[in-house]
């Protein structure tokens, strides 16, 4: 894990992701669509993030692609980092990714934009759980800009593994929910 702080003096995180687990992960239905134009999406509809703020970054030189746009793998694996974090507290342990369903990247991101993932758990079955992940996006103008627009969001399918990688039990975690509110997900 690497800190550092930018220049609006926000904390950043990196992280390095472990090799791949016995599980595979699958990605449904994740395509690039629209443009600058669509940004006014939620705000025409007053649409706020949901979920608590998982993770804050800064799109950096390394992520672009040749147009000079940020990859959207680099835009999943954030995600994917964010929504990790939220499920290995929640099953108080190791966890895999094994599923994205249903991605639309909405606007572009350029180098030095500023993002904020948030996380919504959804569902917890016997050993999955399903959390949201949405992010959101400020461009880097130089000075402080309030709006932030919504980027991309998905449904993160995790489960809980064992040492051996086998699926386990996710344990009451009273902090998030209570088994009677649970909806199951296996």
């Amino acid at each position: 894990m690497i800190a550092d702080v930018d220049t609006h003096g926000y904390f950043i995180l990196y992280f390095v992701l472990p090799k791949a687990s016995l599980y595979r992960n699958h990605i449904k239905e994740i395509y690039f669509g629209g443009g600058l134009n669509q940004v006014s999406d939620e705000k025409e509809n007053g649409r706020q993030p949901r979920g608590l703020l998982a993770l804050r970054a800064v799109a950096m030189p390394k992520d672009t692609n040749p147009s000079g746009d940020i990859f959207g793998g680099w835009i999943l694996a954030q995600m994917d980092i964010a929504g990790g974090m939220m499920a290995r507290e929640i099953a108080r342990g190791r966890i895999v990714t094994v599923t994205v369903n249903k991605m639309v990247f909405k606007v572009p991101l350029h180098v030095g934009d500023t993002i904020a993932i948030y996380a919504e758990l959804l569902k917890v079955g016997n050993s999955s759980m399903d959390i949201r992940l949405e992010v959101w996006a400020k461009p880097f103008p130089g000075v402080y800009v309030p709006q932030i627009h919504l980027v991309t969001e998905g449904i993160f399918r995790y489960v809980a593994v064992d040492d051996q990688g086998r699926p386990r039990k996710i344990p009451d975690n009273s902090e998030f929910l209570s088994k009677s509110s649970k909806s199951g997900v296996d």
